[in-house]
């Protein structure tokens, strides 16, 4: 017989959301954006996945994988939302630095998600491309734009956050231009550095 696999989890309840301490720190951070996708995913799906926490020697209890969850219904809450006790389910740890580990394991993916695979998966459900969208679903190792481009002949949603470009570099004597452009949203960044070297090519000439 070969060697048992053991398993380290303990008990289950609910609590308050105050309750849950975080652990993680600032290891994630969360966005207005995903601050947005995952407050709407909880109002659309409801509290579905309990909370994976880990007990100290003075029973305070932290949350392993809730941190940006806590984060979320907290403000929710100063929103109007009414906040329910969370599920929680306990996750055996020896002390801190074994419950830390434990985390960045959680957080670890020891598997890539493959485009075609994901397209047969959706396909199945009745899933529309505009469900892990719109709704913001988190797919880190997935280029959502390329995927919505090939499987779906979807354009990838455009950005319209750069809108004024205002004394872009000291050297240009106050200089002011003001644009307003779309682009795709991974490649903000790349067009607002092609803005900057535009309105320096254009020192001295009349914008108006």
């Amino acid at each position: 017989m070969g060697t048992k696999v053991e398993v380290h989890v303990g008990k289950h309840g609910e609590s308050e959301i105050e309750d849950f301490n975080i652990l993680q720190g600032e290891l994630k951070s969360l966005s207005t954006a995903r601050y947005t996708g995952l407050k709407n995913n909880i109002v659309k799906e409801g509290f579905r996945f309990p909370m994976f926490v880990w007990f100290d020697s003075k029973k305070l209890m932290w949350t392993m994988d809730g941190t940006q969850r806590k984060r979320t219904l907290i403000k929710m809450r100063s929103e109007g939302f009414e906040i329910p006790k969370i599920p929680w389910v306990e996750i055996l740890a020896d002390n801190r630095k074994h419950a830390i580990r434990l985390i960045l394991l959680a957080t670890s993916r020891f598997g890539d998600v493959d485009p075609q695979g994901l397209h047969q998966l959706m396909e199945e459900g009745g899933v529309a491309i505009a469900d892990i969208t719109s709704e913001l679903i988190a797919l880190p190792d997935l280029d959502h734009h390329e995927f919505a481009q090939e499987y779906y002949n979807v354009e990838p949603p455009w950005d319209t956050d750069i809108a004024l470009v205002d004394n872009v570099d000291p050297k240009l004597d106050g200089l002011m231009a003001f644009v307003k452009v779309k682009c795709p949203a991974k490649k903000k960044d790349q067009v607002v550095e092609l803005i900057r070297e535009a309105v320096k090519k254009l020192k001295g000439v009349d914008l108006v």
